[in-house]
């Protein structure tokens, strides 16, 4: 299998990893949905825009927003 030409992660705006979690979910409309990872989110589909939609050239973007998406989740479920 040949090897990935993926960037180091230290390429990457990893400002989209640690999304401010602060957000006072009593002070919004029942309606409104505040994703706090979608900083992450855009930065993966923009990976895939550049890299012709090559999934395997976009895995630390992926990786930032998964572990984006598990960090809110993890918060959400402690009440924070």
């Amino acid at each position: 299998m040949p090897a990935r030409n993926t960037p180091p992660l230290a390429g990457l705006d990893l400002d989209a990893m640690n999304p401010d979690m602060g957000v006072d979910s009593s002070a919004r409309m029942p309606s409104q949905y505040v994703d706090p990872c979608k900083k992450a989110a855009l930065q993966s589909m923009k990976c895939l825009e550049r890299n012709g939609h090559d999934k395997a050239q976009c895995h630390n973007e992926f990786m930032i927003y998964r572990r984006c998406k598990q960090e809110y989740a993890r918060r959400k479920r402690a009440g924070e």
